[in-house]
């Protein structure tokens, strides 16, 4: 079995991967932007399980960019791209833009471990009336937006295969 059988099995209710995971999952002519900002659900023998994909640019910002910037131009950056991302949307129901970090430790690079960044940032995700946060399993359960994939694609998020692990 594949490992979203196996996490459904085990009860998860979702899981996350990179968008280049969803690209190769999904049939050419459907990989749309669009299609990032929903959920997915995929079937599997032990059920169905919904999946999440990050914003590879947005997250990797976070990661590895913004860090070098000043900490309120950089959160004015990011919330800038998701409302652009709100407004290029079509259709009537909102995005949901996931941001999922890697799993480096990107606060060292940040001066005091970020504070001053998440700091701004938070305020101005709190003032923005067109950006609603919430954690994932409110953005997979919300009606109306899931889309359905036929099949998932194997492979990480580090370019959407196991280049990385392989040998390791």
């Amino acid at each position: 079995p594949g490992g979203a059988e196996l996490a459904a099995a085990c009860g998860f209710r979702w899981l996350a991967s990179d968008e280049g995971v969803l690209w190769a999952s999904l049939p050419e002519r459907e990989r749309r932007r669009e299609q990032l900002y929903r959920p997915w659900v995929l079937s599997t023998s032990a059920g169905e399980i919904a999946l999440l994909f990050r914003d590879h640019e947005l997250s990797d910002r976070i990661g590895f960019v913004y860090q070098r910037w000043d900490p309120e131009q950089a959160a004015a950056d990011f919330v800038q791209r998701v409302q652009r991302a709100g407004r290029e949307h079509p259709g009537p129901v909102p995005p949901v833009v996931t941001v999922i970090l890697d799993g480096e430790n990107c606060w060292e690079g940040y001066a005091d471990d970020g504070a001053a960044f998440l700091e701004s940032l938070y305020q101005k995700l709190e003032s923005a009336p067109e950006i609603r946060m919430r954690i994932p399993s409110e953005a997979v359960s919300a009606p109306g937006n899931a889309g359905r994939l036929e099949r998932l694609h194997s492979g990480s998020w580090i370019d959407a295969d196991f280049h990385i692990w392989i040998g390791h």
